[in-house]
C-alpha cells in the first residue's frame, strides 16, 4: 500500500476513481488542507482524520460503498479547532461536510 510518511508538507491529496477499498494512513498529514476522494466507489471506510488538523475540504462524491463516517467526536474535535481559526474557514466547514455528506447519503440511497 502507498505510504504518505515523508509528505507532511502536502496541502493537497487525490484519488479518483480508485478500485481500493481502504486509504493509507493520513496520520502524519498536518498540513493537509484538500482530500478528494471523487469516484472511489469501493473504499468502505476513511483512515482517522485526528492528525489532520489544517483540512478544510473533504470530497466524498462518489464514494457510494463508505459504510462509516468518522466518529462524531472526531467531527467534534476538527469543529472547534475551527472555531479557534478566522471565521472564513468556520463557514467553510461548516457547509463544506454538510454537502459532502448529502452527495454520500443520496449515492447510497441511489444504490438500494
Amino acid at each position: 500500500m502507498l505510504s504518505l510518511d515523508n509528505v507532511s508538507w502536502l496541502k493537497k491529496l487525490g484519488f479518483y476513481n480508485s478500485g481500493e477499498t481502504s486509504l493509507p494512513s493520513l496520520d502524519g498529514l498536518t498540513e493537509l488542507q484538500t482530500l478528494r476522494l471523487n469516484g472511489c466507489s469501493c473504499l468502505t471506510s476513511l483512515p482517522s482524520l485526528d492528525g489532520l488538523t489544517a483540512l478544510q475540504t473533504l470530497d466524498l462524491e462518489g464514494c457510494s460503498a463508505l459504510t462509516s463516517l468518522p466518529s462524531l467526536d472526531e467531527l467534534r474535535a476538527k469543529l472547534l479547532g475551527t472555531i479557534q481559526a478566522p471565521a472564513s474557514k468556520l463557514v467553510r466547514t461548516l457547509v463544506e461536510p454538510g454537502s459532502s455528506l448529502a452527495r454520500v447519503v443520496r449515492a447510497k440511497f441511489a444504490e438500494e
